[in-house]
C-alpha cells in the first residue's frame, strides 16, 4: 500500500526524497506562503489555506483529506506551522509533536520558567509592557546591565539587542519596532559568555547529540555570520555542555527528531538561550553531511514514517573533519545588482559552495536578522585553521554591488 505523507507548512529539503520513496504527498499551508515554494509540482494534493485561518479551519481541512484519503504520517518539518501540526496530530492520532513542546519551544519566557522549576536554568527574564522604556529601566534596577531586548517568539536574531547601559534604552527600542513589529518583547539578564549550538536527535525521549557547533556573530544585533562544524572543544567541556543539553531536552519533552539549541557557556557552567524542534539553520545540515556522509532531514523523514533511525544519527567530535560557512551581508540598504567573484571564489579544492541568497534585482538591506543575508562560502578542510583561512580567502574575492 502506497503510504500518505501530510506535510504542514512545507520544507524543500523534503519533497524530493519523500517522492523518490514512492511516497504520496499532500501539503496544507497558508496561501500567503505558496510564492516561496518551487516545488509545487511535487505534491498529489495542496491546501492553502487564508492568511490568518484558525484552528479549526485547519483541522477541517485535515479532516476532510483523510477520510477521502488516509493519512498514515505527519510531517512538521516547518517550525511556523507546528501549533497546527500538533492539533492535526492529535486530531488524527499520528505522531507528532505534543502542543506543551511546541508552546515551550516558541514561548521563551515559558521556556524559562520551566526549566528553573527543574533547576535547569536561572536567568533573569520577564515580558515587557507597555511603555517599553518604563519595563526596561524596572528590570535593569532589579537586575542590574547589560540586558537583551529581544521578541519572545521569533528566531533569526530577529529585533535584538543588547543594553548595556541607560544611553542604549531608545536605540533598542527603535530597532525593535522597526525589525520585530508586531512581537511582544522579552526582557532578559545579558549571559557572558562564548556560545554555540547544540545539535541533537531524539527518539522515544532518547536524546543523541550530533555535535557542538561553533557560531560566529556580530557583536551587536547577534545576527550569525558563520557556523563551524564541529566546534573545536576539549572533550571535558563538550561532554559537559552534552549533558546539560540532553537535561534540557529531557524537561522539555522533547520525544522524536531533531534539535537545535543555543547555548552560553557562563561562570557558573552553560546556560540555554533557545531551542527549536527543527534542524539547524544557516546551512548547518548541509556542514554535517560534508563531515559525516549523514543527511540529517533524510533520517527525520525516515523516522516520520515510522522507522527507527536513532542508531544511524552520526556523532561529530575534533579529531575528524571540519567544515564552516561564511555568510556575506550588504553594508548598506538597496538593489543587489550583482555578486561578483563567484568563480574565483570556487577555485580552490577545499570550497565546497558558493550561493547566491538574494535574487539580483531585489531589495537587500543590512544584516538586520539572518534572512537579510546576501550570498555565502562553504569549505570543509582537516583542521579548524584549515577550514577558516579557506573561507576568509574565498568570501574576500566576493563583491556585493549594491545600488
Amino acid at each position: 500500500m502506497q503510504k500518505h505523507l501530510l506535510i504542514i507548512g512545507g520544507v524543500k529539503e523534503i519533497p524530493t526524497m519523500a517522492k523518490t520513496l514512492g511516497l504520496k504527498l499532500s501539503l496544507m499551508l497558508s496561501a500567503d506562503k505558496i510564492t516561496l515554494h518551487d516545488d509545487l509540482h511535487i505534491y498529489d494534493r495542496i491546501v492553502a489555506l487564508p492568511t490568518g485561518a484558525n484552528i479549526d479551519e485547519w483541522l477541517n481541512h485535515a479532516r476532510l483529506i483523510h477520510e477521502n484519503d488516509p493519512i498514515h504520517a505527519i510531517g512538521s518539518f516547518n517550525e511556523t506551522v507546528e501549533f497546527q501540526a500538533s492539533a492535526i496530530g492529535k486530531l488524527l492520532a499520528l505522531p507528532c509533536h505534543s502542543a506543551d513542546l511546541v508552546n515551550l519551544t516558541h514561548n521563551k519566557f515559558l521556556m524559562r520558567r520551566h526549566l528553573a522549576a527543574d533547576g535547569l536554568d536561572a536567568t533573569p527574564s520577564m515580558i515587557a509592557t507597555l511603555p517599553l522604556e518604563d519595563s526596561i529601566r524596572d528590570f535593569a534596577r532589579s537586575f542590574g546591565f547589560p540586558l537583551i531586548v529581544k521578541p519572545l517568539d521569533a528566531r533569526g536574531s530577529l529585533g535584538v539587542s543588547c543594553i548595556r547601559d541607560e544611553s542604549d534604552i531608545v536605540r533598542a527600542i527603535h530597532w525593535f519596532g522597526a525589525h520585530a513589529q508586531g512581537h511582544t518583547m522579552l526582557i532578559e539578564k545579558f549571559l557572558a559568555g562564548p556560545e554555540w549550538s547544540v545539535e541533537a536527535f531524539s527518539e522515544n525521549g532518547q536524546h543523541k547529540i550530533i555535535c557542538i557547533t561553533e557560531k560566529f556573530k556580530d557583536g551587536e544585533h547577534f545576527v550569525e555570520t558563520g557556523h563551524c562544524v564541529p566546534a573545536a572543544l576539549p572533550q571535558e567541556l563538550a561532554e559537559r555542555i552534552s549533558t546539560y543539553v540532553i537535561s534540557v531536552l529531557s524537561s522539555l519533552g522533547f520525544q522524536h527528531g531533531p534539535s537545535h539549541t543555543e547555548i552560553i557557556l557562563t561562570e557558573s557552567g552553560p546556560q540555554v538561550v533557545e531551542t527549536h524542534t527543527r534542524t539547524g539553520g544557516g546551512m548547518i545540515v548541509n556542514l554535517i553531511e560534508n563531515v559525516s556522509g549523514s543527511n540529517i532531514y533524510a533520517l527525520w523523514l525516515s523516522q516520520v514514517l515510522g522507522e527507527s533511525v536513532i542508531s544511524k544519527v552520526p556523532t561529530l567530535d575534533a579529531r575528524g573533519k571540519f567544515s564552516a560557512i561564511m555568510f556575506l551581508s550588504s553594508t548598506r540598504d538597496g538593489i543587489l545588482r550583482d555578486v561578483i567573484g563567484i568563480d574565483a571564489a570556487k577555485t580552490d579544492n577545499l570550497v565546497n559552495q558558493v550561493e547566491i541568497l538574494q535574487p539580483l534585482g531585489s531589495t537587500v538591506t543590512m544584516a538586520t536578522s539572518s534572512i537579510a543575508r546576501c550570498a555565502f562560502v562553504i569549505a570543509t578542510a582537516d583542521s579548524r585553521s584549515a577550514v577558516l583561512k579557506t573561507l576568509t580567502a574565498a568570501s574576500e574575492k566576493l563583491e556585493l554591488v549594491v545600488a
